[in-house]
């Protein structure tokens, strides 16, 4: 990024864009190139916690008692590919993602940590496009958050998952109040779409907001 000014206008541009793609699809297009170094100044956990949490998970569980390797993930809204990254750190190797953002897609397909990864698209058109049902796991990092989508596009990750198979979303604390992420995601677990395994509430996310980490199953 060519200043801290012009970090914090595209930070605030894609929190302050109400969902509209075609303006964070913009935002995303500019902040690309630069994006993994102004979020390492940022402090940016949240990959590394999530994955290190979802591992965490997953060696305690009988339920995925094959390996790592052989888990089908996708990382919804990858980004640049830093959950990728932190997922094969771990041993996860069959990782597909996709990002609203032709250009972060094309940097994470570059990592060289994930199978596929398609851009242009967002939460609704992934579910009309990926396979339905071909994944254990589901992943989206700092994609419920103030400006990109409300909680109740969880519905649209839920299609891709495999039923008995995890979603695994990070929420701003502050977008959490905000929105009901969590009294959402309680009315899908009455609903029987999913069931909430446990919510880490108030864990590191950057150096100016921490955020809640919901494990969730696919009934």
């Amino acid at each position: 990024m060519n200043s801290e000014t012009e970090a914090l206008r595209l930070i605030h541009e894609s929190l302050s864009s109400n969902g509209d793609t075609t303006v964070l699809s913009n935002c995303y297009r500019k902040w690309a190139e630069h994006y993994d170094a102004d979020l390492q100044s940022e402090k940016y956990a949240a990959p590394e916690l999530m994955v290190e949490k979802l591992n965490q998970y997953l060696c305690q569980s009988n339920d995925f008692a094959d390996g790592l390797g052989s888990l089908h993930i996708v990382d919804s809204g990858c980004g640049t590919g830093l959950v990728g990254a932190a997922l094969a750190q771990k041993g996860f190797e069959n990782i597909d993602g996709f990002d609203l953002s032709d250009e972060m897609a094309v940097k994470a397909q570059q990592t060289g940590d994930y199978k596929n990864v398609s851009g242009g698209l967002d939460l609704a058109s992934a579910k009309e496009q990926l396979p339905a049902q071909s994944y254990d796991i589901a992943i989206s990092c700092g994609v419920f958050t103030p400006g990109h989508v409300e909680p109740i596009q969880v519905k649209n990750i839920l299609p891709l998952v495999k039923k008995g198979g995890l979603v695994m979303i990070s929420a701003r604390v502050g977008y959490d109040n905000d929105y009901g992420f969590g009294r959402c995601m309680n009315e899908l677990e009455l609903q029987g779409a999913l069931k909430i395994l446990t919510c880490m509430s108030n864990y590191p996310y950057t150096s100016d907001e921490n955020a809640n980490y919901y494990l969730m199953q696919k009934q």
